[in-house]
């Protein structure tokens, strides 16, 4: 159980850039342009993408649109919570962010200015769902104790509503006491500079899709991510070290580690929920990867230079993005 804990933290560590505020290793070569030049247009708009790590968490995907003029899109690993310590961002990074004629994060600007109304909404029909049902009764006296940590009017609120919405809260308080924040995050950083100069951003996913990944599964299937999650938080000290052990990760460039956390923690447990946690994995991660890698590819095709900002775990593993871009065709 203890384990399923562990992956809670790692999924809205990584992967989460709206509600709660890796790497590939390729052995492909850059695309030099001037070879672009002297080829017909034919030609170059088949030729497949060409991917390089240029810096800490950041490739660069070169290609051609579809008259066969040079179109790049990058992107850029993001954590979503954080300190001081992640700034500033390297040049490349800023230059790239600057030059592009599409922005993309997770969600777009106008979903973002959606979030609270729909998150209100879906807890709303979460409490209608719950049917009467409080999440208190289903947790062991240990487990209680970790939960009245948010404080008691707090869970009296949250205990009558589906697990997801309790589990949520914990998580991000969780972060607050490893002194990490969602706004001192990459993402909350960009879309702040975004917003300043009054520029737009596109998504990546919908809202619907990053809610209904972070709402899955029925009342039984939750409680089993929350009590997981209970377990682990009860040992704050081993709470505190994993996360941090997380963001050093993050801060040192560890391909290494940040791939073991998503590859070993989302390996579905054989035992009676192995099925839901199969399918629970795939609208978390894979299945956003999938539609990720088919919007990245037509971001080729429609030419230009594309800089996207998203949680690093989606560019990490055997199911990452850039394996669905591999499997698509789009690149080598």
């Amino acid at each position: 159980m203890k384990n399923r804990g562990k992956l809670i933290f790692a999924i809205l560590f990584l992967l989460f850039s709206s509600i709660n505020m890796s790497f590939a290793q390729s052995n492909v070569t850059v695309q030099p342009y001037f070879f672009a030049r002297h080829r017909n247009v034919e030609n170059a708009s088949t030729q497949k993408a060409t991917l390089e790590n240029i810096d800490r968490m950041f490739w660069k995907l070169s290609g051609f649109d579809s008259k066969g003029r040079p179109a790049t899109v990058y992107m850029l690993g993001t954590i979503h919570i954080g300190d001081d310590r992640l700034f500033p961002l390297p040049e490349s990074v800023m230059n790239a962010f600057g030059s592009a004629k599409r922005i993309a994060a997770e969600i777009s600007s106008d979903d973002m200015e959606d979030i609270e109304t729909e998150l209100l909404n879906k807890m709303m029909k979460s409490m209608i769902a719950a049917n009467g049902r409080n999440v208190l009764d289903y947790l062991t006296e240990e487990q209680k104790a970790t939960v009245l940590s948010l404080g008691k009017e707090v869970v009296d609120t949250l205990s009558n509503f589906e697990p997801w919405v309790m589990l949520q809260s914990l998580s991000t308080g969780s972060y607050s006491k490893a002194g990490l924040e969602g706004v001192s995050g990459i993402d909350m950083y960009l879309m702040g500079l975004l917003a300043e100069e009054g520029k737009t951003w596109e998504g990546l996913d919908t809202l619907e899709t990053q809610i209904n990944a972070l709402s899955f599964g029925d009342y039984d299937e939750q409680l089993y991510l929350l009590k997981g999650t209970l377990d682990q938080i009860a040992h704050p000290e081993k709470s505190n070290e994993y996360i941090a052990d997380l963001y050093s990760a993050y801060l040192s460039g560890d391909i290494d580690v940040i791939a073991k956390i998503t590859e070993e923690e989302m390996k579905p447990k054989d035992g009676e929920m192995k099925e839901f946690e199969e399918a629970y994995y795939d609208a978390l991660m894979y299945n956003r990867n999938k539609d990720w890698s088919q919007k990245i590819g037509k971001w080729i095709k429609e030419g230009g230079t594309t800089f996207i900002f998203a949680g690093c775990a989606h560019f990490v593993g055997d199911k990452s993005v850039f394996h669905y871009l591999r499997e698509n065709g789009v690149i080598e």
